[in-house]
């Protein structure tokens, strides 16, 4: 009986074991799931204000979504210690580096991490695009983040044109599209 016993506490063990590593390898948030922002008024829909912040960055230099109007902006909401946040981001460099001279800024905003953490992170990591500290995670709520990666794409007008939740291979193409798009003004 004792032997029984011992078998079905590994096996429980084991089980537990599987859905832990099942869960990290699926990653923060769901895979690849993209909402588009409504078309605004000419598509009959009023458009989605974004919800505006002012937070500091890796310096502590404040910076607000106002002081980015005319532009289109990339929020990435992430943290150190995300699997697929770490494989979105030398995506979001590509695409920093890409649209660096076409009105086009790319910004993360780290989720409740030490400003330490996250320099230390991106330092070692060679990541140039800014990065935000979002130390209470409040501007994440206020953009319905659930799930981390969360993408957000901000057109010129300051509407919330597009989120991706979770890092998918094709993720450079989802962005670049959306990102042409407004570019173009379509």
């Amino acid at each position: 009986m004792a032997t029984r016993d011992k078998y079905r506490g590994i096996l429980v063990t084991g089980i537990l074991i599987l859905a832990i590593g099942m869960a990290f390898l699926t990653g923060c948030g769901e895979r690849g799931a993209v909402t588009s922002g409504p078309a605004g008024p000419a598509g009959g829909e009023t458009a989605k204000l974004a919800a505006t912040f002012s937070l500091q960055d890796l310096e502590g230099k404040t910076v607000s979504l106002e002081s980015l109007q005319g532009k289109v902006v990339i929020l990435d909401f992430w943290a150190t210690w995300c699997g697929p946040c770490k494989e979105a981001m030398p995506v979001l460099q590509q695409l920093s580096d890409k649209y660096a001279n076409k009105g086009v800024v790319v910004i993360g905003v780290n989720q409740r991490e030490s400003r330490e953490k996250v320099k230390d992170f991106v330092t070692s990591n060679k990541f140039t695009y800014q990065q935000l500290l979002d130390s209470d995670g409040k501007v994440g709520s206020d953009y319905g983040v659930e799930g981390i990666p969360t993408l957000v794409i901000i057109d010129q007008k300051g509407n919330q044109a597009m989120t991706h939740v979770g890092y998918t291979p094709e993720l450079a193409n989802i962005i670049s599209e959306k990102v042409d798009s407004l570019l173009k003004g379509a």
